[in-house]
């Protein structure tokens, strides 16, 4: 009988770059999610020009990599043996082999086949309906089916939707785990049970203590006199001092990029790989986006309930003169006009305050909040004038 194929079982070209010549080479990839092995072809079916063992391996996405060779669409695997560069112009495909190459990785050592209920989506092999398409290949009305890989995406939108706009993907589930490694690192107990500081945060992080030659980042080699080994602080991976794999960086400037409160332990230099700190400058980026439209948000709610209250105002004025037919006041009532015909002028600075502070905001990546706020000055302007108008006329009878 022959094994269970798993749906992490993935197969197809991809551009791959020479060891020694660094040219790309188009090859015949599979994974073998059972074996924990990345081999490659020249056609499929033919005899592996390589194989990759993924037990402990690093998987880079597209930002890491044009980092480091500056090519497009290009991922890697980085072992301790060697470093496998590829790349996929197809988006789809290249987050699909990034997301299942994460996935084995992250499991280690085991023989034990994936099950369909362990991971996200199914291939297309395996079908689409966890991913809410069409039908599995072979299914028929009436045979058991696992929804388990829906429940975990919906269940993954619900819980990081909402976090620096990340829409519930891989990467709003790392930016949730930057946030919740920087609190911890931020707020000490203040009777710390670790001997040292870098215990302390060897309890958030768990560090990479493996005795590698060479830094798994670049290719300098550990040395007495050379760089040395360390680790960073929010990952936990094995860098070098070297300034193009890891810096210096005060905590509290993490905390505030991150809208964070700063650190109750002074001011605290922590080591930061490269990778950590591009996913910490493109997360403070998402969380200002996001703070800035909250407040794009907050300022229209107040100008839409003030204006309303003005209009309530107004008719209350009109009901109090008797407009359009004025009719005389006695003291009592031109005292309460008054009062509301302040309070209208009040509510319409108000409202021109808070406009000036939406038009006053950044703008926005997609270059919408701008024209946004143009639109609601411009409205606001016209609604200004036309109120000062009536208030006018329903006062003094003009």
């Amino acid at each position: 009988m022959s094994r269970q194929k798993s749906v992490l079982e993935r197969e197809g070209w991809l551009e791959k770059r020479g060891h020694k010549r660094k040219n790309w080479k188009k090859r015949w990839h599979v994974l073998d999610p059972v074996a924990k092995t990345l081999e490659y072809f020249e056609e499929p079916g033919g005899k592996p020009k390589g194989t990759v063992q993924l037990v402990g391996a690093q998987v880079l996405g597209v930002p890491e990599c044009q980092d480091q060779i500056s090519a497009d669409n290009c991922f890697a695997v980085i072992t301790q043996d060697v470093s496998l560069y590829m790349r996929d112009a197809d988006e789809k495909s290249r987050n699909e082999w990034i997301r299942y190459l994460k996935i084995v990785c992250k499991r280690g050592g085991g023989g034990q086949a994936a099950s369909p209920s362990s991971v996200g989506p199914a291939t297309d092999d395996q079908g689409a309906a966890g991913a809410g398409g069409s039908e599995p290949t072979g299914w028929r009305p009436g045979d058991a089916r696992s929804h388990t890989s829906t429940f975990f995406a919906a269940r993954g939108r619900a819980a990081f939707g909402g976090i620096a706009g990340g829409g519930g993907d891989e990467g709003a589930r790392d930016d949730a785990r930057l946030r919740v490694r920087v609190e911890k690192l931020v707020s000490p107990p203040a009777v710390s049970p670790f001997s040292t500081r870098a215990k302390f945060e060897q309890s958030i992080v768990p560090w990479d203590k493996r005795q590698l030659p060479k830094c798994p980042t670049c290719p300098r080699k550990f040395a007495m006199l050379g760089p040395k080994r360390t680790n960073c602080r929010l990952c936990g991976c094995m860098v070098c001092e070297a300034e193009s794999c890891s810096i210096m960086v005060d905590l509290n400037q993490i905390a505030q990029l991150l809208k964070l409160p700063p650190t109750t332990a002074g001011e605290v230099d922590v080591r930061v790989c490269s990778r950590c700190k591009l996913q910490v400058e493109q997360s403070g980026a998402k969380v200002t986006a996001t703070d800035v439209g909250s407040k794009t948000t907050q300022y229209y709610r107040v100008i839409r309930d003030t204006r309303d209250k003005v209009d309530r105002t107004l008719k209350t004025i009109v009901l109090l003169t008797g407009y359009p037919h004025p009719k005389q006041l006695n003291g009592g009532e031109s005292m309460r006009l008054k009062e509301l015909t302040a309070e209208v002028v009040r509510d319409i600075q108000m409202v021109k305050a808070a406009t000036s502070k939406i038009t006053a905001l950044p703008e926005s990546a997609n270059g919408k909040r701008k024209r946004v706020a143009a639109n609601i000055s411009a409205g606001t302007t016209a609604w200004a004038v036309h109120q000062s108008l009536g208030l006018r006329s329903y006062s003094f009878g003009k």
